[in-house]
């Protein structure tokens, strides 16, 4: 909740796709300053059961506005991987998703594993 008792609608959390394979967690958060001179605290990339990446992550900034110039920044741009164009929204999921070892990627304690299944 924030000072004012409403629930953290998410905004602080941007879901960006288009991304290589390849890409980890802190070559994401590396790329996204280098390139795009974009300061987020840090990024989980999606996998597979397998352990595989599914090509989107979810990236964490300390405050919404931060997250939404990102969004601006990011959506349509060329990424990574220059045959795809990288899509970036705000994630509006009920909780954040948590990373393999299930910590909350807000870093709040208590927030429930969510499964990205295949």
């Amino acid at each position: 909740a924030d000072r004012d008792g409403a629930m953290d609608d998410g905004g602080r959390h941007v879901y960006v796709g288009g991304l290589p394979f390849g890409m980890d967690d802190e070559l994401l958060v590396s790329w996204l300053q280098a390139e795009h001179h974009i300061h987020a605290l840090h990024a989980v990339i999606m996998r597979k059961r397998n352990g595989w990446s599914k090509g989107h992550a979810l990236v964490v900034f300390d405050e919404n506005g931060k997250a939404e110039a990102a969004v601006k920044e990011l959506n349509g741009a060329t990424g990574p991987n220059p045959k795809k164009a990288l899509v970036a929204s705000i994630w509006r999921g009920a909780v954040p998703p948590t990373n393999p070892r299930g910590d909350a990627l807000d870093g709040s304690p208590s927030a429930p594993a969510q499964q990205v299944d295949d």
